[in-house]
Order: C-alpha cells, then structure tokens, then sequence
C-alpha cells in the first residue's frame, strides 16, 4: 500500500497544466510580471472578491515584503505567536526585527489577544503585530483591531493556511493592514510555490508593487530598496489550472475533518475548536492528553504506512534561535498534537482505519 502522507498537493489534470505551459512556451515570456500572472491575479481578487492582492515567489518573502511595504522601524519589535511554522519568526529575525512570542489560546490555537496586550505594556518599541491563523481558524480579529488602535501598531497576518476563509461575510484577509498568503505544494491552494500580499490600502498596495520588482515605479525609476519577488509564468500556470478545484478541495476536506472528529468523539483526544463557516478544513489536528500518548499514536500509524506530523512541535520559543521566553500553553499543546492526514486523496476508509488505529493505541 503506497504510504499517506500528511500533506499532499491538490492537482487538476496534467493536461489543463500543460495547455496553459504550452502558451507560455511559445510566447518566450517566462517571468517579468507576464500575462499569466496578471491572469491568475485578476482571478484571485475575483474569487476572493478583494481589491487589492500582488503574486509573490513564496510566503516567506511574502511576510518580508509587508514588513518592508508597511516601513516598519529597523530593530523594532514585532509580536507574534510561538504555535506556527518556523517561517513566521525567521522572516522577523531576517529583515532585522525582533519576535517577541506571546503565549496561545489552549482552544483556538491562535495568539491570545489578552496576551498581546500584556506583552504591549511590558514592552517599548513594538512597532506590529504578527498574528497567524492557525490552521485556517480565524484569530480574533475584532479584539486585535481594537488593540492596534489603543497601542498605535500595524497588524499583518499570516494567513499561509486561511486561502478561501470567509469570516463575517468577508474573505479574511481584508482584516489588518496586510494578509500574505502561501501557496506552496503542502496548501490546500497551490501553485507548486509561490505566495501573495494582501494589502488593504490601495497605495499600500502600490508600495508593494514597487518593492517586489526592484523598487521600480511606473516610469522605471527606482523609488525603493526593493528586490526580487515576482512569481514566474509556469507556476502561475500550475496556479490557474489548481484554483478552479479549491471549492471542491474544501468540501472534501471538511468531509474528512467531520468524520475523524465523529469516529473519534468518545476517544480521550481533544480538537481545535473551531467554526465550520469560516474553515477551509486545510488540516485536521488531533491533541492527546500526554505527549508520550501522542508518540505511540504516531508510531501505530507509521506501522500501517500513514504519515503524520507534529505540527507544531517544538513551540518556537523553545528553540535556540530565539532569545528565551515562557509560553507555557504553547509549550505544552506542542508536545501533544498529531496532525493527521486530511487532503484529496484521503477516503472514508481511510479515516476509518485511522481512527481505528488511534482509538487502539488509545
């Protein structure tokens, strides 16, 4: 039996690809801000019924560009949580701001707004707030919109995991001052790799324009310090060919997310709680009372050839890239959550076997 990994791309059929490649081929125009990407851009604000959104390389450099594009004070504070991928904080470091982690919410998972004012009045020069939406679960946005007009600081969201999220009637990324968005092979939205910036201000939104493409302005003079970030002509092409599949993507993995919570719902497990109107279902985590639970779990499912991942395992504040800081709640659900395999090619029978497997280990 071929192994389950955790994560797997979500792609249309190799000839829908290869019809759009096969334009790109004969035009001879692969990058420079082509017309595929201009296509796949004008689609994407469509869907996502947003004014303003700029193709990127990846969602690092999606995170780095906001903070260039909203002039972030160099050696400034950002606060950001510590329950994310490893790419939200080095973006911080690497652009020469300094992460200061506060702890999560035990049942949302995202960063606890109550915390991030504690962590305001402890600390000077914090300049914004990074918040990310873990698992595509909404942050409490409202609260962090209050909290950044009080302290007088800019909200950036993490959104790599939230493409397609509706919240209050409106695509999530429309809260903050920017959202960037990952549409790397594991995103339940992909384009092989590649990213977006979200801005919600149309001369932010400029700005962005500018800085991803060398600084240049309309006329070709260099108005920024700006770089290198244009996404290329063959992943917008793998891009437009995958995003007429995401409503359907999504409903299978809401599918999926639905059966695992009911196959396991007498179990001695724990979920992310979460609303299933404003959920793409992207990842189906599980919590486990103990981490030594959570280790034989993981080792009964490699026996039957299934793959999942500690995400996120360690907290970031435990690793020593980081100058120390408590996170105890962030700490703690590390060492105890799986996230199972939940994408296009998972089946019923396969959440059967899966649960199964955990409810014995149990």
């Amino acid at each position: 039996m071929q192994k389950l990994l955790v994560s797997e791309p979500s792609l249309s059929n190799f000839e829908e690809f290869s019809s759009l490649a096969k334009e790109v081929w004969e035009s001879g125009i692969l990058t420079h801000n082509g017309s595929k990407v201009q296509e796949l851009e004008r689609r994407l604000k469509e869907k996502f019924e947003i004014p303003h959104l700029s193709l990127v390389t990846n969602g690092t450099i999606a995170l780095e560009l906001a903070f260039r594009a909203l002039d972030l004070p160099k050696r400034s504070k950002i606060i950001t949580t510590p329950f994310t991928w490893i790419a939200t904080a080095s973006a911080i470091m690497w652009q020469d701001y300094e992460p200061i982690f506060v702890d999560i919410d035990p049942k949302s998972l995202n960063i606890d707004p109550s915390k991030i004012e504690q962590a305001l009045d402890l600390n000077s020069n914090v300049s914004a707030i990074l918040a990310v939406h873990v698992f595509s679960n909404p942050c409490d946005v409202e609260k962090i919109e209050e909290i950044s007009k009080k302290y007088h600081v800019r909200v950036i969201y993490d959104g790599a995991h939230s493409v397609g999220v509706k919240y209050k009637g409106r695509d999530l990324s429309q809260w903050g001052d920017i959202t960037t968005h990952s549409y790397h092979a594991t995103k339940i939205y992909n384009c092989g790799e590649g990213g977006a910036i979200i801005a919600n201000d149309s001369e932010l939104a400029k700005r962005v324009e500018r800085l991803r493409f060398f600084g240049h302005d309309e006329r070709k003079d260099i108005v920024h310090d700006g770089t290198n970030a244009k996404m290329h002509e063959i992943s917008a092409c793998i891009g437009l060919a995958n995003l007429d599949m995401l409503d359907k993507t999504i409903m299978h993995r809401k599918l999926l997310t639905i059966m695992y919570r009911h196959r396991l719902e007498n179990a001695p497990v724990h979920f992310q709680l979460i609303d299933q109107s404003a959920n793409n279902f992207s990842y189906c985590s599980i919590i486990f009372d103990s981490e030594e639970t959570c280790l034989r779990v993981l080792g009964e499912l490699q026996k039957i050839d299934v793959i999942a991942r500690r995400y996120f395992y360690p907290s970031l504040n435990e690793m020593s890239i980081f100058v120390e800081q408590s996170c105890p709640i962030s700490e703690d659900i590390s060492h105890r959550i799986l996230c199972v395999p939940c994408h296009d090619r998972v089946t019923i029978f396969d959440v059967d076997r899966i649960s199964h497997t955990i409810i014995n280990s149990l």
